[in-house]
């Protein structure tokens, strides 16, 4: 089961106007009945991915390896997949945070792997946290070099 949260009031054919949910929800059903996903995918991401097809490809392949890696690495059985926005040293950045059940192997978290080696291409940075009864993965990219707005 997948469930898309997504604003309040938004209605069913408005889905079609974004291409990242919908292929993040095309990657998360390809683990149905493995894998429960709930996905976050603000309209801001959205916005912000419209003119950045690069970073946007980057993002969709990092959620699929994640879900990946929590199916087989882990043997996650639920994973929430959470897109956001953040201002971090003054600089826009889409930040990828995936938290499921499963368990890290401390060892191959430390591997670099296919899944870190294309993220460092992409300018991106990723880090793994054990927690209890699972594990986080943040990866962060950079967005836009702007000023904070007052």
């Amino acid at each position: 089961l997948v469930e898309a949260l997504r604003a309040p009031g938004r209605q069913a054919a408005e889905a079609q106007e974004h291409p990242l949910r919908d292929l993040l929800l095309e990657a998360a059903e390809q683990w149905n009945g493995l894998l429960e996903v709930r996905l976050e995918v603000p309209d801001e991401v959205e916005e912000l991915l419209v003119d950045a097809p690069a970073m946007a490809e980057s993002a969709v392949e990092a959620a699929r390896e994640c879900l990946v890696n929590s199916v087989r690495h882990g043997r996650a059985r639920n994973a929430q997949l959470r897109f956001s926005c953040e201002w971090i040293d003054g600089v826009r950045r889409l930040v990828l945070e995936v938290v499921d059940d499963g368990r890290v192997n401390p060892v191959a978290a430390a591997l670099s792997g296919f899944g870190g080696t294309s993220l460092r291409t992409a300018g991106a940075t990723r880090e793994i946290i054990p927690l209890d009864g699972g594990t986080r993965v943040r990866i962060v990219w950079a967005a836009k070099a702007v000023s904070i707005p007052a």
